[in-house]
């Protein structure tokens, strides 16, 4: 089964009384098949979160959806709650990123996380017990079971997401930012549950700010900016062998334990989500304003995406300095 989005655009509508919107994803097209894992990059605010919400169809009511998204060939986009309901977490699941939000502070972790069992029809005694392996799947220690949200670390309340998720065995998986709590021994080991699920022929939609972590379990990251897509490449590419001027900057500015470098950020701050600015955008690069490399024709006209060999595709700045010095 895969995950799929075709011409995926999202905008949320700033009042109720006018039909000014602010786009947060513009024109999105991406396919996870089975057995792949696909990573999203980019900084805060560049719609990563929101591409995952839109996955399940769990976007804020205010917000206006266009395009499809399709779950093992189902567009779920016109779908209604009821029958919603038969797809998420059974055909698709997800991994949220603020576990504060999501895990309900006066149940126990085992019994969060046996709930969808149950609402499929298992017994209760059956539920927890599968629960409990879970638990043991992802080290959670003896006894932890039993205690509720608060009484765990942060660490851990990631990895009792991670089992919900897993529960109910969906073969499509969202993950948002898998491993922002976690130490250093447990992100390998979640790394192995990942790489795990994708082994089994799961098809994974990974959002994360790790760049190094990236490389570890995706096959292909897609560099997302302003809501777009800017550059498509293998993951084992991304720290060593990017080309499009943000990815580059991102690289730079992200530390590794492995080598030395001198740090720098992306220049200037992240764009407006303005009307006046979504004109613009369609009428130049939308990096432009922030490239340390850009020319004359870079506010001028959008560039286009070009094939960058087996199979991966970047959006590539052709007629800037920075591509043709590449």
């Amino acid at each position: 089964m895969s995950l799929q989005f075709k011409n995926l655009t999202v905008q949320y509508r700033v009042s109720d009384t006018t039909d000014d919107r602010v786009t947060t994803l513009d024109n999105i097209s991406m396919k996870i098949k089975g057995g792949e894992c696909v990573s999203v990059v980019g900084e805060s605010g560049s719609g990563k979160s929101t591409l995952a919400l839109a996955s399940m169809k769990l976007l804020a009511p205010n917000a206006v959806m266009t395009g499809e998204v399709l779950v093992g060939g189902t567009d779920i986009s016109d779908l209604s709650d009821s029958e919603l309901e038969k797809i998420r977490w059974n055909e698709i699941s997800i991994v949220f990123q603020n576990y504060g939000d999501v895990l309900n502070p006066v149940h126990r972790i085992i019994d969060q996380i046996a709930e969808p069992l149950i609402k499929n029809g298992e017994s209760r005694s059956t539920a927890l017990d599968r629960s409990a392996k879970m638990l043991d799947y992802l080290k959670i220690k003896p006894g932890r079971a039993e205690l509720y949200p608060h009484q765990i670390s942060a660490g851990e309340r990631q990895r009792v997401l991670m089992a919900m998720a897993l529960i109910t065995d969906p073969a499509v998986l969202v993950l948002d930012e898998p491993v922002a709590s976690v130490d250093v021994i447990t992100k390998s080991y979640l790394a192995d549950v990942i790489s795990e699920q994708v082994d089994s022929g799961k098809a994974v939609l990974m959002i994360t700010h790790d760049l190094s972590f990236a490389p570890v379990c995706s096959d292909r990251c897609e560099v997302l900016y302003f809501g777009s897509i800017l550059e498509s490449l293998p993951s084992h590419e991304l720290l060593d062998a990017p080309r499009h001027p943000y990815t580059r900057a991102l690289v730079r500015s992200f530390p590794m334990m492995e080598c030395a470098k001198d740090l720098a950020g992306v220049r200037g701050t992240p764009p407006s989500r303005s009307s006046e600015f979504s004109q613009h955008r369609n009428r130049s690069c939308i990096f432009q304003p922030r490239c340390t490399q850009s020319i004359d024709v870079c506010s001028q006209k959008e560039p286009q995406a070009v094939s960058r060999g087996a199979g991966s595709a970047e959006v590539t700045v052709a007629m800037s300095s920075a591509t043709a010095a590449a």
